[in-house]
């Protein structure tokens, strides 16, 4: 159902430029498929904690709605350049030219599913595509994705669940090399 794109349309006005849904991997299966879930979920709750903080540092592209005339006023992507990353550098760009703020919607309403990657190789390419939007964070941001989960680890250690900032960590640390082996 599209009834998502709704939701994140009626949420665009005067003070908000960008508005962003949340997407979650459909039914995962298996080790693989449930630590994509869990690491999108992860990402996009620290966008979601940043933006309600009023710090919003990045978007979803699939999940996003943004206004015409600021589009045009910025001159479309092709103004931007040929990037991998075009949700951000818009979101960017959106941010410089102070057309609004970011408004990331955490609710069931704006939630849209994707299908989880099925092969190693696949999950690489996204990770450097992914990657390629870490480095153009803000530090405090790149900060927090990669020590949050080292923090978590500890305090959750004495609980025993472990599990989840292990593989939230192993995705972060995964991007960050990515972008430095494939600059």
């Amino acid at each position: 159902s599209a009834s998502y794109l709704t939701t994140i349309y009626l949420e665009l006005n005067d003070k908000f430029c960008l508005v962003n849904g949340t997407v979650l991997i459909d039914q995962p299966n298996g080790i693989f498929q449930q630590f994509q879930s869990l690491d999108w979920l992860y990402l996009q709750t620290f966008g979601f904690l940043f933006s309600k903080i009023g710090f919003p540092i990045a978007c979803i592209g699939s999940v996003m709605a943004f206004k015409r005339k600021d589009y045009e006023y910025l001159g479309g992507y092709q103004k931007l350049g040929n990037h991998l990353t075009e949700d951000i550098q818009l979101f960017r760009a959106l941010k410089l030219a102070n057309l609004g703020s970011l408004k990331f919607l955490f609710q069931k309403s704006a939630l849209s599913r994707t299908k989880a990657e099925t092969s190693w190789k696949n999950f690489i390419r996204q990770r450097k595509r992914w990657s390629r939007g870490f480095i153009l964070l803000p530090l405090l941001a790149q900060l927090a994705l990669i020590c949050f989960p080292i923090f978590a680890l500890l305090s959750f250690y004495k609980l025993g669940i472990i599990f989840i900032p292990i593989l939230s960590l192993g995705s972060i640390l995964l991007s960050a090399i990515l972008s430095i082996y494939f600059k």
